[in-house]
C-alpha cells in the first residue's frame, strides 16, 4: 500500500503544472523598425497605449480569451477586432500570430511580434 502511495505522489507530482499565471498587463519592450525603441502598456481596465520616446504611436482597447487577444485601436477604428493568438515564453516574454486582422497596416506591424516585459 505504502508503495502504491508513493507511485501515485510521484506520478501526480510529475504532471505538467502552469508556474505562472499569464497576464499581459504591465510594461513590455518591443525593438522597432530601424532598432527604434517602442513600448507597450497594458493596463488593468483593458487599456492599451503604444509609444515612442517622442510620441503615442497608438492607443486603444484588448479583450484577452484564453490565449486569444482581440485588439481595437485608434489606427484602425475602435469597432475593427484583430485577433491574434498568444504565446507566452515564461512571464517575461511573449508573441503575437495572427488569427484574423481585416486592418493590414496593424497586422504588419503586430504578427510576428514579440515583447518582453520590463515590469
Amino acid at each position: 500500500m505504502v508503495k502504491q502511495l508513493l507511485y501515485a505522489f510521484v506520478f501526480i507530482m510529475a504532471l505538467p503544472m502552469p508556474l505562472f499565471s499569464p497576464s499581459l498587463v504591465g510594461h513590455w519592450f518591443a525593438g522597432g523598425p530601424d532598432n527604434g525603441k517602442v513600448w507597450v502598456d497594458f493596463g488593468a481596465d483593458g487599456a492599451f497605449k503604444v509609444y515612442t520616446a517622442t510620441s503615442t504611436e497608438n492607443e486603444g482597447r484588448y479583450v484577452l480569451n484564453a490565449d486569444t487577444i482581440s485588439l481595437y485601436d485608434k489606427n484602425c477604428g475602435m469597432s475593427v477586432a484583430g485577433r491574434y493568438l498568444l504565446k507566452f515564453y515564461g512571464e517575461d516574454s511573449v508573441s503575437f500570430t495572427v488569427v484574423s486582422d481585416p486592418c493590414k497596416d496593424r497586422s504588419g506591424e503586430v504578427n510576428g511580434g514579440r515583447l518582453r516585459r520590463i515590469r
